[in-house]
């Protein structure tokens, strides 16, 4: 037997000093020990010397029997720390003080809700649960259209995010490709259907546009994401920028009259691919979060029908990489001072999708940046996750 003594944040930032009593590795899990007692009392009634440890010394959460059982026990892996405890909804997280702790929507509330949305900002996530569906073929593919259709496409986009019949089994990208060598565009749009149905209604306005190509089948999970990874080949420079706004054709039309003009300085660009990426966050999605224990993301059905962007540049040289950026932020420069103009800004950044040079995480708004600033410092107080850890957007990003 082993006793270890930590200090620890407890609740709203009282310090509590726990002594643990950890039982030796079993030969089942010979790196693993296991915590059988965990006494905790605040640091002003600290022990000093021996001491009798009775039921008043423990703290709500640190019960005499807290048990290193499958269910609800804590438990240190020394030799990976990704030891995963099976529980509804649960996230495995390595904390800043080499902890490992099971994180679910009772135990740990205010972690829980800031790991949806926070990225690595509180520790390290070994594994995480999440609930599941069983899917069988669908329908998907890609339908190219030529670029004198973008009206009409803009048009069946704002349709098509604004139904109050929103078919929940369409999921749809609807993208603009600049074509350097002849200095036109084309429309390619990804489609998919999670049912085993081809051509359903709710795709009418897409598919009744004319074609220039069409892969749409009836095909698997696999099939498709190979497909899509297809068009954006490995070994180039990259570079994704990202912006919402509110769901609008006019609004589509004034961001791609934007990017045809602030694209004409790229052409000269050796191996320049470029396109912009339309895809659907309607409030029958916005609104699910609510009813699952929430987010730090800070969208909700308030926020209406909107829309995310994504402008994905590609290209061979390094040399080039200042003009990209540059360009780039013309486009959502202008984009943003229209929007916020005519009513179409959203500050919601997708993390995924943001440039170095974006904040997402204060995008989130005021309130849940604070929040998920506090949560920081309770379980990482001396934040090292926000000036130790290199990369990722911090929460001051």
């Amino acid at each position: 037997m082993a006793v270890v003594i930590e200090q620890r944040m407890y609740n709203v930032a009282a310090l509590v000093i726990s002594l643990m009593i950890l039982e030796p590795p079993s030969s089942l899990h010979p790196n693993r020990y296991a915590i059988s007692k965990c006494f905790s009392r605040p640091a002003s009634r600290a022990w000093h010397g021996p001491d009798v440890l009775s039921r008043s010394d423990f703290l709500p959460g640190y019960g005499e029997d807290l048990s290193a059982n499958i269910d609800q026990g804590i438990t240190i892996d020394l030799s990976a720390l990704n030891q995963v405890t099976p529980s509804k909804d649960l996230s495995s997280i390595v904390l800043a003080s080499g902890l490992t702790i099971n994180v679910t929507q009772t135990s740990f509330p205010d972690l829980w809700v800031a790991l949806k949305g926070g990225s690595n900002n509180f520790g390290i996530v070994t594994a995480f649960e999440s609930t599941a569906f069983p899917q069988g073929k669908f329908w998907g593919g890609f339908i190219g259209n030529p670029g004198s259709t973008k009206d009409a496409q803009f048009k069946a986009f704002e349709e098509f995010t604004g139904s109050p019949n929103y078919d929940p089994y369409a999921a749809l990208i609807n993208s603009y490709v600049f074509t350097a060598a002849t200095n036109s565009w084309f429309i390619a749009n990804n489609l998919e259907y999670t049912k085993n149905q081809t051509y359903p209604p709710y795709f009418q306005n897409f598919t009744s546009l004319p074609q220039i190509f069409n892969t749409m089948r009836i095909s698997n999970l696999t099939d498709f994401t190979l497909e899509l990874a297809a068009s954006n080949p490995d070994g180039r420079r990259q570079l994704f920028v990202t912006g919402t706004y509110a769901n609008s054709a006019k609004m589509m039309s004034e961001i791609f009259n934007i990017a045809n003009s602030t694209v004409q300085a790229l052409i000269p660009v050796p191996g320049i691919s470029y396109s912009l990426s339309f895809q659907p966050e309607p409030t029958i999605i916005t609104s699910k979060a609510a009813s699952r224990g929430g987010n730090s993301l800070g969208l909700t059905a308030a926020d209406g029908n909107l829309f995310n962007l994504l402008l994905t540049v590609s290209w061979d040289s390094a040399a080039y990489d200042a003009r990209i950026d540059t360009q780039a932020k013309a486009l959502f420069d202008q984009a943003e001072t229209y929007a916020k103009a005519n009513g179409f800004y959203n500050e919601y950044l997708y993390l995924n999708y943001a440039a170095p040079w974006q904040k997402p995480i204060a995008g989130y708004g005021a309130a849940n940046v604070a929040n998920l600033m506090a949560v920081s410092r309770k379980y990482d107080p001396l934040q090292v996750f926000q000036k130790q850890v290199p990369g990722g957007f911090k929460l001051d990003q």
